[in-house]
């Protein structure tokens, strides 16, 4: 029984981990917290959803091979290390998920309405 359980531990963070179509993923998440495969820490500062996103620079709708993935939320995320600000946006269906995490100037929130 230990060893059964000794693989499901193992192979269940490799699951949820293989289910990111991009290149960028998010290893961990919690409330204002988030680690990125680049192995930083951000802060988020502020999580818009889809329905609150005026920017017309964001796809609705991403493509991804033969997938169409719908914009769940924006997220703007800001590292004490590189004390720099980055937004990160996330498209998703039922089973995937597709981040795209772009450098962030805050005069782009007062131009786009983001």
């Amino acid at each position: 029984m230990m060893k059964k359980l000794l693989i499901l531990l193992l192979l269940l963070p490799t699951i949820q981990f293989a289910q990111c179509l991009s290149d960028t993923k998010v290893i961990y998440e919690y409330r204002d917290q988030i680690i990125l495969n680049d192995g930083l820490a951000y802060k988020v500062l502020e999580e818009k959803h889809f329905y609150q996103i005026s920017d017309p620079s964001i796809a609705q709708h991403q493509e991804v091979g033969d997938l169409v993935l719908r914009l769940n939320r924006v997220l703007i995320l800001w590292s004490e290390e590189l004390d720099k600000t980055k937004r990160l946006i996330e498209w998703v269906r039922p089973s995937q998920t597709y981040y795209l995490c772009t450098d962030f100037k805050a005069d782009t929130v007062v131009a786009n309405k983001l």
